[in-house]
Protein backbone atom coordinates (compact mmCIF):
# COMPACT_ATOMS: atom_id res chain seq x y z
CA UNK A 1 0.00 0.00 0.00
CA UNK A 2 1.27 3.78 -0.65
CA UNK A 3 2.05 6.00 1.72
CA UNK A 4 0.17 9.03 1.08
CA UNK A 5 1.44 10.91 3.84
CA UNK A 6 5.36 9.70 2.98
CA UNK A 7 4.71 10.90 -0.45
CA UNK A 8 3.48 14.25 0.04
CA UNK A 9 5.86 15.28 2.81
CA UNK A 10 8.84 14.51 0.44
CA UNK A 11 7.22 16.38 -2.39
CA UNK A 12 7.61 19.63 -0.35
CA UNK A 13 10.58 18.89 1.16
CA UNK A 14 11.60 18.61 -2.75
CA UNK A 15 9.83 21.56 -3.98
CA UNK A 16 11.58 23.73 -1.56
CA UNK A 17 14.55 21.74 -2.15
CA UNK A 18 14.47 22.74 -5.27
CA UNK A 19 13.10 26.54 -5.31
CA UNK A 20 16.06 26.98 -3.09
CA UNK A 21 18.96 25.49 -5.31
CA UNK A 22 17.69 27.72 -8.03
CA UNK A 23 17.61 30.75 -5.85
CA UNK A 24 21.42 29.56 -5.12
CA UNK A 25 22.64 29.04 -8.16
CA UNK A 26 21.04 32.08 -9.93
CA UNK A 27 22.51 34.38 -7.07
CA UNK A 28 25.93 32.90 -8.16
CA UNK A 29 25.28 33.47 -11.56
CA UNK A 30 24.46 37.10 -11.20
CA UNK A 31 27.04 37.49 -9.09
CA UNK A 32 29.96 35.69 -11.09
CA UNK A 33 28.36 36.12 -14.82
CA UNK A 34 29.56 32.88 -15.86
CA UNK A 35 27.54 30.22 -16.99
CA UNK A 36 30.12 27.61 -16.48
CA UNK A 37 29.21 27.47 -13.12
CA UNK A 38 25.93 25.52 -13.56
CA UNK A 39 28.10 23.02 -15.38
CA UNK A 40 30.17 22.66 -12.94
CA UNK A 41 27.49 22.33 -10.23
CA UNK A 42 25.74 19.42 -12.58
CA UNK A 43 28.90 17.50 -13.07
CA UNK A 44 28.76 17.50 -9.49
CA UNK A 45 25.77 16.27 -8.93
CA UNK A 46 26.25 13.28 -11.44
CA UNK A 47 29.52 12.40 -9.65
CA UNK A 48 27.14 12.13 -6.74
CA UNK A 49 24.91 10.03 -7.94
CA UNK A 50 27.47 7.58 -10.09
CA UNK A 51 29.42 6.66 -6.50
CA UNK A 52 26.36 6.52 -4.52
CA UNK A 53 23.64 4.65 -6.44
CA UNK A 54 26.58 1.50 -7.55
CA UNK A 55 27.48 1.78 -3.88
CA UNK A 56 24.25 1.85 -2.09
CA UNK A 57 23.44 -1.53 -4.99
CA UNK A 58 26.36 -3.21 -3.46
CA UNK A 59 25.61 -2.47 0.27
CA UNK A 60 22.43 -4.70 -0.25
CA UNK A 61 23.94 -7.33 -2.09
CA UNK A 62 26.51 -7.95 0.68
CA UNK A 63 23.42 -7.85 3.43
CA UNK A 64 21.49 -10.32 1.25
CA UNK A 65 24.75 -12.09 1.06
CA UNK A 66 25.16 -12.19 4.91
CA UNK A 67 21.49 -13.54 5.31
CA UNK A 68 21.73 -16.26 2.70
CA UNK A 69 20.05 -15.60 0.26
CA UNK A 70 20.49 -16.52 -3.31
CA UNK A 71 21.28 -13.44 -5.07
CA UNK A 72 21.41 -15.01 -8.52
CA UNK A 73 17.86 -16.34 -8.22
CA UNK A 74 15.16 -14.69 -10.13
CA UNK A 75 11.76 -13.78 -7.96
CA UNK A 76 8.63 -14.79 -9.04
CA UNK A 77 7.39 -11.27 -11.40
CA UNK A 78 3.70 -12.67 -9.54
Amino acid sequence: MLNYEFGIAFGIVSGIGSFVGTLIIQRILDKTNRPSILVFVLFLVLIISTILIPGNALIQIIEELKLGKNIWEFDSPC
